[in-house]
């Protein structure tokens, strides 16, 4: 965590537009959310709302071991609340919660291995080994989320992939198409950027789900290392962004 001079009025918070945040982190999305609905019955911990259509589905089937299903968007919701808190708290005392975030998620993953480890593999959605490492999972996908909204809201999403496609078609629709108001020169500069950083995390993604559902089919629990590297990776790239904006602001 890193203080600054006067908690009372503190600096702008940097801009973070690292490529290594997108990229690690959409692999980390990807890839938790593929691992568990292969090693916990379906649970969706990153796209949280498709747990409600497996809900559903689970309901016309006639299956009921819902526990998880019905838990995982409160669990998420409070998870999400929780982190805002904590980060809104660090932040009034003059800490920049970014890296701490980071280290709490990868400890909330590694929880998930343990427990993969230790209890035997769920024979439903609602087993014990089930339940916490999801639970543990939700929790760890919920921070993220809550890190890019209030951290690295520059950066596009790394768990709705359909929310960053949409962007970058229809902005570059907008920039081509001649209909309407031109689009302002900032935005057009910006568009090829964010498309590339969109791009990124989409390709990111994708490889994690691979590498996810690979993992919980062929190594258990310890497939779990590979995201929890990730977000210990990212440490550096945090260290640099941060080192930047202090010498930014010693010289403004």
């Amino acid at each position: 965590m890193i203080a600054v001079r006067n908690p009372a009025q503190p600096p702008p918070a940097p801009v973070i537009d690292h490529m290594a945040f997108p990229i690690a982190l959409g692999f980390v999305a990807g890839f938790i959310d593929l691992y568990g609905f292969v090693a916990w019955h379906g649970l969706l911990a990153a796209h949280v709302t498709g747990n409600l259509i497996f809900l559903a589905l689970s309901i016309a089937r006639g299956h009921y071991d819902l526990v998880m299903k019905l838990l995982a968007l409160p669990m998420f919701a409070l998870s999400v609340a929780a982190s805002a808190w904590v980060f809104e708290r660090w932040t009034a005392r003059g800490w920049h919660p970014l890296r701490p975030a980071l280290m709490v998620e990868a400890a909330a993953i590694a929880l998930c291995m343990l427990v993969g480890l230790v209890l035997p593999f769920p024979d439903g959605p609602d087993d014990a080994a089930a339940v916490i490492a999801g639970s543990t999972a939700l929790f760890a996908m919920a921070l993220q989320n809550t890190t890019m909204r209030m951290m690295l809201n520059n950066l596009p999403p790394t768990t709705v992939m359909t929310g960053n496609i949409t962007y970058v078609m229809s902005e570059t629709t907008r920039r081509f198409s001649g209909f309407g108001a031109a689009m302002p020169a900032r935005e057009t500069a910006a568009l090829p950027r964010r498309a590339r950083l969109i791009a990124a995390t989409l390709a990111a993604f994708t490889a994690g789900a691979i590498a996810g559902g690979t993992g919980a089919l062929h190594l258990g629990g310890w497939a779990l290392l590979l995201p929890v590297v990730a977000l210990i990776a990212l440490l550096p790239a945090e260290r640099a962004v941060m080192r930047a904006a202090a010498q930014g602001q010693s010289t403004a």
